[in-house]
């Protein structure tokens, strides 16, 4: 696996947060997006976390384990 690096980061006040890694000679980067979730009665929520791969064209595909996005980036990277 390539090393991955922390390319830039944003905290939001509500606990949220965007990461993003990238890995040299990669052209496509990850996300790492957590996002509050509202409770079902509507008084506070949880922080999710999942990993968004995004690709040089915009698409984009989601992932539960950091792990999962790099081993999909990379295996996309060395099959192009």
């Amino acid at each position: 696996m390539r090393p991955w690096t922390v390319a830039g980061k944003i905290k939001h006040p509500n606990g949220e947060y965007t990461i993003t890694y990238a890995a040299r000679g990669c052209i496509t980067f990850i996300e790492a997006r957590r996002r509050l979730i509202p409770h079902a009665n509507g008084e506070g929520g949880w922080l999710h976390t999942s990993y968004v791969i995004i690709r040089p064209d915009g698409s984009e595909k989601e992932y539960m384990r950091l792990r999962d996005a790099q081993r999909a980036v990379e295996e996309e990277e060395n099959h192009a």
